[in-house]
Formats: C-alpha cells, structure tokens, sequence
C-alpha cells in the first residue's frame, strides 16, 4: 500500500503546487513524442496527473478530465479517499486556470 491514501493535511496545497511543473514538463516535451506519466501505483497520482494535463491542454472541467480517466484507467481514484480529494484538487487547480487567463 502506497504512503499517500488516505490523503492527508497538506497535501492539497502541495499538488495544486506542483500540478504547474508537471503539466509543463508533459506539454514541453511531447513534441519528442508520448510522454509517460506514472507513479509507484499508477492510478490515483498519475490520474490526478492525467486529468490535469487534460484540463489544461483540451480545456474541459475537472469532472469531464476525471470521467475521461476513470473510462480508460477504471481503477483510477480508488484509494482511499482519493476520488472526493482528486476532485477537490482538481476543481481548485480549473478555478487557478480560470484566474489566470
């Protein structure tokens, strides 16, 4: 079991920190071709990952980026309290999008 389920104080506040870097790293180098995104489970990190980097490069709602994960990775949310926290973070990380146009 991974060290990051159930999320825990803080760790919020540091995705919405760190979903920026890692969205820039994907968009500045998929030009080299696919980019992999993965962590040690490869399901509720790389999926916040995922339908953040969807988000911003298709411009859709944090709901229609996780429901497009959740379709192709079906255990994508499922640790413990990721799905109600990915959609917190994610809701968050479209209004800071939404702020910074």
């Amino acid at each position: 079991m991974s060290d990051n389920a159930p999320p825990r104080p803080g760790d919020k506040q540091y995705c919405l920190s760190q979903l920026p870097l890692a969205i820039s790293f994907i968009t500045d180098n998929l030009g080299d071709g696919p980019v992999l995104i993965h962590c040690r489970s490869g399901k509720d990190r790389t999926a916040l990952v995922m339908a953040a980097t969807l988000m911003t490069m298709e411009q859709i709602s944090a709901r229609t980026a996780m429901n497009h994960i959740i379709k192709v990775r079906p255990i994508a949310f499922t640790a413990d309290g990721w799905a109600d926290f990915a959609q917190d973070v994610l809701t968050e990380f479209e209004k800071q999008q939404f702020t910074n146009l």
